[in-house]
């Protein structure tokens, strides 16, 4: 099954995708954790990625795409994969899917976790506090959450014509949030697993 997870940062894209892919069988791809991979073998460009992502902003498109798409190759990836923090726009998900359709596959579904900005702004506020990460204090959480509603939003609308979004309420524990993606995903082609719960 072909997964990815969409949501504003502090949603639990990054928990949440860890969960579903143990319980589909399939690896969990963050872009974040890709980044961070290969920030250390680059140089001026791995510099650059690090100011980028530090600031709140997303990196140039031809870095992700062609990170991301290099992981998707990789034979552990052919059953299927759950992306997480890709893709962040229009131009990301349009390379996405056409890699996908060079292949004869699709994207199964699409997990929109919906969660109040009020919520969010706990959730990365406390994370600020707990885990000192430089791009969740509090001026760069509002740039975060203003990238995302000009860049990301729009992807909303184009998975839904693609018949692929399914929301989600990403608020409450972490195991109820698990359980309504998991239905979620029961009516998106391949179902996932419906004995094992995260």
């Amino acid at each position: 099954m072909r997964v990815v997870m969409l949501g504003p940062p502090g949603s639990g894209k990054g928990t949440h995708g860890a969960l579903v892919a143990g319980a589909l069988g399939v690896p969990h791809i963050s872009s974040s954790d890709l980044l961070r991979q290969h920030l250390q073998g680059w140089t001026a460009a791995g510099h650059d990625a690090q100011n980028t992502m530090a600031a709140g902003d997303l990196v140039d498109d031809d870095v992700m795409v062609r990170l991301v798409l290099e992981r998707l190759a990789e034979a552990d990836a052919e059953p299927g994969f759950v992306l997480d923090g890709f893709p962040r726009n229009v131009a990301q998900a349009a390379a996405l899917d056409d890699w996908l359709a060079e292949r004869g596959c699709s994207l199964d579904a699409v997990v929109l976790l919906e969660v109040s900005r009020d919520v969010l702004l706990q959730r990365l506020g406390e994370r600020n506090v707990s885990e000192g990460r430089a791009d969740d204090d509090a001026p760069t959480i509002a740039h975060r959450l203003a990238v995302y509603e000009t860049q990301t939003v729009p992807l909303i609308e184009y998975y839904a014509r693609q018949g692929v979004l399914r929301r989600v309420d990403g608020d409450g524990s972490v195991r109820a949030v698990a359980e309504r993606i998991l239905a979620a995903l029961r009516g998106s082609g391949r179902p996932p697993p419906s004995s094992e719960h995260p």
